[in-house]
């Protein structure tokens, strides 16, 4: 059954008097910054050397060039005060994700072989984890791409076995989990 509204929720006068709320709210939402818009192209044409205006430049083409501008601004503005705040918590949020990354993959034959359930910080990771390079890797690489081994690097299987570019010497393989498109452009 559908709900009704009862006729005495609204009266005519008090829908009336809603419909010229409406009409009036949304005039001046879209009126106001129309009019500044076009107030601001007006200060920008009258300010402008001449010298610096295209001949082909007509008031439409000031407006837009205005309005186009004042947005990027603002989006700019917005972007590099995101991006400030987030690198005042940049190594906070480092070591979560690093701590996240060692807990998710704690039970793997490398989290294993590496002490992974232990690590309980960065400082602690850095102390335990020796720095390494493709060799360190490769038994465990070895295991995934020769013997299609699971939970060998990471819980799941591969999403796809990559090839570096060889640009150090030969072409290596590189086992792409399936989480790492999402930790990477996060």
């Amino acid at each position: 059954h559908a709900m009704s509204v009862p006729s005495f929720a609204f009266s005519s006068s008090q829908k009336g008097r809603w419909a010229r709320r409406a009409l009036y709210s949304t005039t001046a939402a879209i009126g106001i910054p129309l009019l500044a818009s076009l107030g601001y192209a007006e200060h920008n044409r009258r300010t402008t050397p001449q010298d610096e205006i295209g001949q082909s430049h007509t008031f439409r083409s000031i407006w837009y060039q205005s309005l186009t501008s004042a947005a990027m601004s603002y989006f700019g503005r917005r972007a590099r005060s995101e991006h400030e705040s987030s690198c005042l918590s940049a190594a906070s949020d480092n070591e979560a994700l690093l701590l996240s990354l060692l807990d998710r993959c704690r039970d793997t034959a490398y989290g294993l072989d590496h002490g992974f359930s232990s690590i309980q910080s960065r400082e602690a990771f850095r102390d335990s984890h020796p720095l390494t390079d493709h060799g360190h890797y490769r038994p465990y690489i070895d295991r995934v791409v020769r013997n299609g081994e699971e939970n060998v690097m990471f819980p799941e299987r591969p999403r796809m076995i990559g090839k570096t570019s060889g640009t150090s010497g030969t072409v290596k393989l590189v086992p792409v989990a399936p989480l790492q498109r999402k930790v990477f452009f996060a």
